[in-house]
């Protein structure tokens, strides 16, 4: 259970942050950047292994563009590291919170967070839908990888909210849906999608969104319109991966994405692994700035974009 009062403050902070001039927000990433990698070079055997056999100190990472100097890390590699040499030594006898890639590129992967990372990861995701539109009381169905129906909030006014596995068929998501009546949708865009043309095909009736968020995968033109036909509501494109969390989204002008940089630093490179310049194509590699339990530094996800000044 999150601890929403806590999650409130983090909201309204982080929705200030929107509007603070870049060259304030780019000093304070660049103040945390310096800490993550001197904190994962001190307290996670991985990373420091990984310094040590590139002749690296964390006091040559002061900038966003230095972070070029570390080499990219690939799944694979945290794939055959054991969990001792991943999480960091501060977290060793916490409980800590775990989620699993999809594994769609037939690499699974399971990443550990604590309390506090997860609720950050929600604030990032919340506070996208809130400039959107959803608000504090709306009620909320996401539909996720978790393995049980699960209904939150009970004990608080805040984002009353049910979270509907996807492996349900959909069927049963439907009936949930009808019962719960929810302002605001979210899932896996094929989730989505398959939900809508089950809706379409069976002509159902028993509730209508005010908002739906999709993420996961990039939908074509024509899926995104089947889906605002069918729901009778705009959709909104999110990006995510399990590893980082919410990493960019989609505003109501739908003319390209919102990066989340105080959250998750995206670089975009070339073959050669050097960043391209504005209007290029480039594979996405990230660089989580809250994950200290599993510190995320430079990793290649492999998802291709283009990057806009």
């Amino acid at each position: 259970m999150s601890n929403w009062f806590r999650m409130l403050n983090y909201i309204q902070s982080s929705k200030r942050r929107l509007t603070k001039p870049r060259q304030i927000l780019i000093k304070e990433i660049e103040k945390k950047i310096r800490y993550l990698v001197k904190y994962s070079y001190e307290n996670v055997p991985f990373y420091n292994k990984l310094f040590k056999e590139n002749d690296l100190h964390p006091d040559q990472i002061k900038e966003i563009k230095d972070l070029n100097k570390i080499p990219i890390i690939e799944k694979h590699q945290l794939k055959q590291a054991t969990l001792n040499d991943l999480i960091s030594s501060e977290y060793k006898d916490q409980k800590l919170h775990h989620i699993s890639t999809g594994g769609s590129t037939g690499e699974p992967f399971t990443i550990y967070l604590s309390d506090t990372e997860k609720e950050w990861r929600q604030v990032i995701q919340l506070r996208a839908n809130l400039h959107i539109g959803q608000k504090f009381y709306s009620r909320w169905a996401s539909m996720d990888n978790s393995d049980a129906y699960e209904k939150h909030r009970d004990n608080t006014p805040f984002f009353p909210h049910i979270s509907i596995p996807t492996l349900w068929d959909n069927t049963r998501k439907f009936e949930k849906l009808v019962e719960f009546k929810p302002e605001i949708i979210e899932g896996l865009s094929s989730t989505l999608w398959s939900l809508v043309r089950y809706i379409k095909k069976t002509e159902s009736k028993g509730f209508k969104p005010r908002l739906v968020f999709g993420t996961g995968e990039i939908v074509s033109p024509s899926s995104r319109e089947l889906m605002e036909e069918v729901f009778e509501t705009p959709f909104f494109d999110q990006i995510s991966c399990t590893e980082t969390g919410r990493t960019a989204w989609e505003c109501k002008e739908k003319t390209g994405y919102h990066m989340n940089i105080d959250s998750v630093i995206t670089q975009f490179i070339d073959d050669e692994e050097t960043e391209v310049a504005s209007g290029e194509r480039g594979e996405m590699v990230y660089t989580s700035l809250h994950n200290l339990a599993m510190p995320i530094l430079r990793y290649n996800i492999h998802d291709v974009g283009v990057p806009i000044d």
